[in-house]
């Protein structure tokens, strides 16, 4: 057991580890939390009680989602796109209104909502990026059966948000966004069993030169 004060914050994210776990929480001020976890099973346990915890078991509740979107991909592979998305439309719409009750529950900040309604849509994003990876690599056939209509949602992008520029599901989502748009690049020109080796020259330079355009933030950029 310990605790800490500090004396002064702005509302934000801030970074705190353990041993060699990293976790996130969302701070206001006045805020009084006292969390939970297990350190062996550090983000899965991980849980806040007192004043500000539902903001944060919120986010929580977000990022093991987002864990665990691999695992849909695994047990649904090969699912056609239609089936998906009305998936994914399910977890976001659910998302979305637990963020609207949480709302009404408690005086929230404009500050969290905002980012809050962000993290939403980036854990969606992400879901969808995915989707497009395991598809195209094991699925061809359906991954060639998605419409352009599919990929409407990148447009939302926003790589400059100072904001997320730490949050861990930003920074997946972008992971995924420039794997399959190498992806994309290559299967025009060459076998598809080459163009998901990431390791290749071509693909680390196409990523980076993309990364290169998409954002301004340095530290995102190395």
């Amino acid at each position: 057991k310990f605790n800490f004060k500090l004396d002064s914050l702005e509302n934000g994210l801030y970074e705190f580890s353990h041993d060699k776990e990293h976790q996130l929480l969302y701070l206001s001020k006045g805020d009084s939390l006292l969390m939970y976890s297990n350190s062996v099973f550090f983000d899965e346990s991980l849980s806040y009680s007192g004043y500000g915890d539902k903001r944060n078991n919120f986010l929580i509740s977000l990022f093991l989602q987002n864990e665990k979107s691999r695992e849909f991909h695994l047990q649904h592979a090969g699912i056609d796109h239609i089936a998906f998305e009305h998936y994914a439309d399910s977890i976001k719409t659910l998302n979305l209104n637990k963020l609207a009750i949480l709302a009404q529950e408690e005086n929230n900040t404009s500050d969290f909502h905002e980012f809050a309604h962000k993290a939403v849509m980036l854990n969606y994003w992400d879901f969808k990026e995915s989707y497009l990876y395991t598809t195209a690599k094991f699925y061809p056939k359906v991954y060639n059966a998605i419409p352009k209509s599919y990929f409407g949602f990148r447009s939302q992008y926003d790589f400059d948000d100072e904001d997320l520029s730490d949050y861990y599901i930003n920074l997946r989502l972008l992971n995924n966004y420039l794997k399959n748009k190498s992806v994309q690049q290559c299967l025009k020109k060459k076998e598809a069993k080459s163009c998901f080796n990431l390791y290749t020259y071509e693909s680390i330079e196409q990523r980076a030169l993309l990364l290169d355009s998409l954002t301004e933030i340095k530290p995102l950029k190395y």
